[in-house]
């Protein structure tokens, strides 16, 4: 079956973990992955089909926020890596995770993760301000501090371990 040509939309007042978007993730990775072979019209490369061994989530702004989830979700197997730029791990979404597997007693499974934040982007510092505050209070921060733990590598004790100033 082929999917809709509908996104989910969430209103401001819905309740609830938002799921839809993994769902619709799942469905197209099984149809992307199936043994059909997709035409291209292209006369050196007519057909072409996904390897599911070779997924890879990746995703700029709010699409690395997408890579975060599927990262942070149960569909984080079915991908070799993730990459987000511009979007830092959302701590409610790692919180919920490690939530949904704390009955069995897992932990987040280590994950190959580059990720990539300026520090004029939004979400470095607080909205509508250019005020500097403590690195280790931001988002950026928190994100690396999680993939650190998660991919178990020990924190070190400056931050500037991991910036590279471009």
């Amino acid at each position: 079956p082929r999917l809709g040509t509908e996104w989910v939309h969430f209103a401001s007042d819905d309740a609830g973990f938002p799921t839809l978007d993994l769902a619709f993730v799942e469905r197209l990775v099984a149809e992307l992955t199936t043994p059909l072979r997709y035409p291209t019209e292209s006369a050196t490369v007519p057909f072409v089909s996904a390897d599911p061994d070779l997924l890879y989530a990746a995703g700029f702004s709010n699409g690395g926020g997408m890579g975060w989830q599927l990262l942070n979700s149960s569909l984080e197997a079915t991908f070799q890596g993730f990459a987000a730029v511009g979007k830092a791990l959302d701590p409610e979404k790692a919180r919920h995770y490690r939530a949904s597997l704390a009955p069995s007693g897992a932990t987040p499974a280590p994950a190959p993760v580059a990720y990539i934040q300026g520090t004029a982007d939004s979400g470095y510092r607080p909205p509508f301000t250019l005020q500097e505050i403590a690195l280790d209070t931001t988002l950026p921060a928190f994100t690396l501090t999680e993939m650190l733990d998660r991919n178990g590598i020990p924190l070190a004790t400056n931050y500037s371990a991991y910036t590279l100033e471009i």
